[in-house]
C-alpha cells in the first residue's frame, strides 16, 4: 500500500456522494459510478448470498411444507386414532373388568362405589366412541367398533339393572330366612311342652298334680299313645320342613330346587295328617295356624322356592351377560387392531414420502450451502481481507494511539472509498482532540479551585459548630464550678437550720417538762378569763414540735440534694450499696427544679410507683445518679416542648407527666422513665447514643449526656431500653444485675480468659 498525503489521495466525499447517491438512485449507470465504494461491493456481495439464502429457503420452504402436511396427517388423523383405539380398548377392558366384581359383591355399598366408578369409565368410553365417529377412521372399522361399544355399554348397565334386582331379592330372602327361624322357635316352644304333657299323660294318666293329692282326671288309654306318637310325627315333619326352606337358600343350581320343593310338600302332608289325629289336644289351634304358616312359606304366591328360583335366574341372566361382554370385548379388540394395522399402513406410506423429500432437499440444500461458502471464502480473502480489513488496522492502530494519549502521529491513507473518509475524519478528531485537551486542562484547574472552596466551607462550619461546643462546655464547667460553689454556701446555713431545729425541739420538750412539774391542772379553767391555759399550751407544743420536724425533714432533703450535687461534681468511682429508690427520687427532683429554674411556668406532673422489695443495691451512686438527671431532664425539656407546641396551637389541656417507677426481680432490677412528650421518630432511637448526636440547639445540648449515660449503665453490667412512638412519648428503661459489681467483674474475667485463649491460639 502506497501512503499520500489527503490533499492527494483521498477525494472529497459528502453523505450525498458515493454511498448516499447508491442509497438514492438505482440505475445500473450510477452503480457503475460508484463501483469502487465499499458500499456497492458489500451489496453485490449480499445480493448474491441473498439469492442463495433464497433459492437455499425455496428448496427447505417446499421440502417443510411437503413433511408438514404428512406430518400434519399422522398427528392430525393417524395418532389420534391410535390413542382413540387404544384408549376404548383399555376403558372397554376395565369396564369388562369391573363386571365380576359388581356381580360377586354382597356389600350394597361396595356395590355403590363399583357403579360410580363404572359409570365415570362408561362416560370417557362414550365420549372415545364419538371421538372415533367424528374421526376419518375407515368407516367399516369405526360403525363396527361403534356397534360392539355401544352394546357393552347397554349391556353394563342391564348388569346394573340386575345387580340391585338381585339386592332387593337377597334383602327378601334375608327376611324370609328371619320369619321361618322365628315360626321354626315357636314350634319347637309348643311341640315340646305338648309332647311332654302328653307322654306324661299317657304314663301316668294324670294331666295335673294339684297339691299332696293328685287328682287322676283319665284312664291310661292306646288312643293317647297314638297321640304321643303323631305329635312326635308333627315336629319331625317341622323340624325336616323348616330344614328344607333353610337349605333351599344354600343351593346354586336351579335344577336343585325342585327336587326340595316336593320334598317340601311331601313333609307339608305328613304334617297335615298327623294334625289330623291330634284335634282333641289343647295345643291342636296353635299348631294349626302354625302349620298352615309355614306351608304357606313353602306353596303360597311369592313363597322362599319362587324366590329362590328368581334369584337363581337372575344370576345365570347375569353370568350370561359377563360372559356376553367378554365376547363382545374381544371382537371389539379384533376390529381396533385391524384398524391400528389400516393406520400404520398409511402412516408408513406418509413416512415414505417424506424421507424422499428430505433427501431430495438435503442434496440441493448441500450444493446451495457448498456455493455459498466457496463464495463468502473468496469474498474474505481476495476483498475484505486484502482491501479492508488491512486499511482498518492501520486506522484501529491510530486509534489506539489515540486512546493512550498519543496525538502527535499524523493519520495518511490512499483511496477514494469510505475508509479513506474515515482516515481524513480521524485526522480532524487528532487536531480536535489537542484543543480540547488544552480547553479540559483550564477547566479541570477550575474544578479543582472551586472543590478547594467547598472544603474550605465546609471545614469553616465544622469550625464554628465546634467552638458553639466548646462555648457550652466552658459555660456548663463554669455553671458546675459556680454551682458547687453556691452548694458549699448553702451547706452552711442549711446545717444551722437543721441544727436549730433539732435543739429548739429539745427546748419545747425541756419546757413541756418544766411546766409539767408545776402540776397544773388539765381541765379547762372555771374562769375563762385567766390568762394561763394548759390545755392550748399543749396545742401550741404540738404545733410548734410539728413545725420544727418539718423544717428539719425539709433540711435534711435539700442538704442531700446539696451533697448529691457536689458529689456530681467530684465524682467516685466507689462501688458501695445503695438505697435505689431514695437516689432515683432525689435526682428526679433535682431535674425538676433544675428545669423549673430554667423556666418558672414549667409544671411537671410526678407519677412515683416505687417497688417497696427494692433495698439497696451495689453501685457508683454518682455516676448513677447522673443516668437519671440526664434521662429525667430530657424528659422534662421534651415535655417542656410539647407544652410550648400546643399553647402556640391555642390547646391547654396537655399535662407534662413524668412516670417512675422501679421493679425488683430475681435477676435484677428495672427502672422506668415514661414522659408524655412528642416522642422520637425510628431514626433519631437508631442515633441516640451515638457521641455528639443531639437534636437540640448547639447552646442547649452538646450530645454526650445519652451516650455518657449508656456508658454508665454498660459499667454497671445493664443496659438501657428505649421505646417511643412520634406524638405518644418516650419510655426509658434502666435495666441493671442483681450486684452490677459481681456481673461486671465475671464479664472482665470473661473477656481476659477469651483474649489469654486467642494469644495462646
Amino acid at each position: 500500500m502506497t501512503e499520500s498525503s489527503p490533499a492527494d489521495g483521498a477525494r472529497d466525499t459528502s453523505p450525498q456522494s458515493a454511498k448516499g447517491s447508491f442509497l438514492q438512485k438505482l440505475p445500473l449507470k450510477q452503480i457503475w459510478a460508484n463501483r469502487n465504494t465499499i458500499s456497492v461491493r458489500l451489496y453485490l456481495a449480499f445480493g448474491g448470498a441473498v439469492l442463495f439464502i433464497l433459492l437455499a429457503s425455496a428448496v427447505a420452504l417446499i421440502s417443510v411444507g411437503t413433511i408438514s402436511r404428512s406430518l400434519s396427517k399422522v398427528n392430525n388423523e393417524s395418532i389420534p386414532q391410535l390413542e382413540t383405539s387404544f384408549e376404548m380398548s383399555r376403558l372397554g377392558t376395565q369396564i369388562i373388568n369391573s363386571l365380576p366384581r359388581i356381580v360377586s359383591t354382597t356389600d350394597f355399598n361396595e356395590f355403590e362405589t363399583l357403579i360410580i366408578d363404572t359409570h365415570a369409565t362408561q362416560s370417557a368410553f362414550l365420549t372415545q366412541l364419538e371421538t372415533l365417529a367424528e374421526s376419518d377412521m375407515h368407516s367399516d372399522s369405526a360403525a363396527e367398533i361403534r356397534t360392539f361399544g355401544l352394546s357393552i355399554n347397554e349391556n353394563t348397565a342391564r348388569i346394573e339393572e340386575l345387580v340391585r334386582s338381585r339386592f332387593d331379592l337377597m334383602a327378601q330372602s334375608t327376611r324370609f330366612l328371619n320369619r321361618v327361624s322365628t315360626l321354626s322357635e315357636e314350634f319347637d316352644h309348643l311341640l315340646i311342652t305338648a309332647v311332654d304333657d302328653q307322654l306324661f299323660y299317657a304314663l301316668t294318666g294324670f294331666r295335673e298334680i294339684e297339691g299332696n293329692a293328685p287328682t287322676r282326671v283319665a284312664t291310661l288309654r292306646q288312643g293317647e299313645i297314638d297321640i304321643y306318637r303323631h305329635l312326635i310325627g308333627i315336629k319331625t315333619g317341622s323340624s325336616e320342613t323348616i330344614m328344607l326352606l333353610n337349605a333351599l337358600f344354600n343351593v346354586d343350581d336351579l335344577d336343585d330346587v325342585y327336587p326340595l320343593r316336593e320334598s317340601f310338600f311331601t313333609s307339608s302332608d305328613r304334617i297335615r295328617r298327623a294334625l289330623s289325629y291330634v284335634t282333641g289336644i289343647a295345643e291342636y289351634d296353635q299348631l294349626f295356624e302354625l302349620a298352615s304358616v309355614l306351608q304357606s312359606y313353602g306353596m303360597d304366591d311369592g313363597n322362599g322356592f319362587d324366590l329362590r328360583i328368581e334369584t337363581l335366574k337372575l344370576t345365570n341372566d347375569l353370568t350370561d351377560l359377563v360372559i356376553a361382554n367378554n365376547d363382545l370385548l374381544n371382537r371389539t379388540s379384533e376390529s381396533i387392531q385391524r384398524s391400528v394395522q389400516l393406520i400404520r399402513e398409511d402412516t408408513n406410506a406418509a413416512t415414505a414420502a417424506s424421507e424422499g423429500v428430505i433427501v431430495i432437499s438435503f442434496v440441493v440444500l448441500s450444493i446451495v450451502n457448498l456455493a455459498t461458502i466457496v463464495g463468502a471464502l473468496l469474498i474474505a480473502w481476495l476483498y475484505v481481507g486484502r482491501n479492508i480489513v488491512s486499511r482498518m488496522t492501520y486506522l484501529a492502530a491510530h486509534m489506539r494511539d489515540m486512546a493512550g494519549g498519543k496525538l502527535d502521529e499524523e493519520v495518511v491513507m490512499s483511496g477514494d472509498d469510505e475508509i479513506a473518509e474515515m482516515a481524513v475524519a480521524l485526522e480532524g478528531f487528532r487536531h480536535n482532540t489537542l484543543e480540547v485537551q488544552r480547553l479540559n486542562l483550564v477547566e479541570e484547574l477550575a474544578n479543582q479551585l472551586s472543590e478547594q472552596n467547598e472544603k474550605l466551607e465546609k471545614t469553616n462550619a465544622d469550625l464554628v459548630k465546634a467552638q458553639d461546643q466548646i462555648v457550652m462546655q466552658e459555660k456548663l464547667a463554669a455553671l458546675g464550678e459556680l454551682t458547687a460553689g453556691v452548694a458549699h454556701e448553702i451547706k452552711n446555713p442549711l446545717n444551722f437550720i437543721i441544727n436549730f431545729s433539732d435543739v429548739s425541739k429539745e427546748l419545747i420538750d425541756e419546757m413541756s417538762e418544766e411546766i409539767e412539774k408545776l402540776d397544773i391542772p388539765k381541765e379547762e379553767p372555771d374562769n375563762p378569763d385567766e390568762d394561763f391555759d394548759p390545755l392550748l399550751m399543749d396545742d401550741l407544743f404540738g404545733d410548734l414540735t410539728e413545725n420544727l420536724e418539718r423544717i428539719s425533714h425539709h433540711g435534711h432533703r435539700a442538704n442531700r440534694i446539696v451533697i448529691d450535687m457536689l458529689a456530681m461534681g467530684r465524682g467516685s468511682t466507689e462501688w458501695k450499696p445503695v438505697d435505689l429508690n431514695e437516689l432515683i427520687d432525689s435526682h428526679v427532683r433535682l431535674a425538676f427544679h433544675s428545669a423549673r429554674g430554667q423556666d418558672s411556668d414549667f409544671q411537671l406532673k410526678i407519677e412515683e410507683e416505687y417497688d417497696d422489695k427494692m433495698g439497696d443495691v451495689n453501685a457508683i451512686p454518682q455516676d448513677l445518679g447522673r443516668v437519671f438527671l440526664n434521662i429525667c431532664s430530657n424528659a422534662c425539656q421534651a415535655t417542656d416542648q410539647r407544652r410550648h407546641d400546643e399553647s402556640l396551637q391555642g390547646e391547654s389541656s396537655y399535662t407534662p407527666t413524668l412516670s417512675v417507677k422501679s421493679i425488683r426481680y430475681d435477676e435484677g432490677v428495672d427502672i422506668v422513665f415514661q414522659d408524655n412528650g412528642p416522642g422520637m421518630p425510628p431514626d433519631v432511637v437508631e442515633k441516640i447514643f451515638q457521641p455528639f448526636f443531639t437534636t437540640k440547639d448547639p447552646n442547649k445540648g452538646t450530645g454526650l449526656g445519652m451516650s455518657l449515660a449508656n456508658d454508665i449503665v454498660a459499667q454497671h453490667g445493664g443496659q438501657i431500653l428505649i421505646e417511643s412512638r412520634v406524638g405518644e412519648g418516650a419510655q426509658f428503661t434502666v435495666r441493671l444485675p442483681e450486684d452490677p459489681s459481681a456481673a461486671l467483674a465475671l464479664i472482665e474475667h470473661e473477656d481476659d480468659g477469651s483474649e489469654s485463649n486467642a494469644s495462646a491460639s
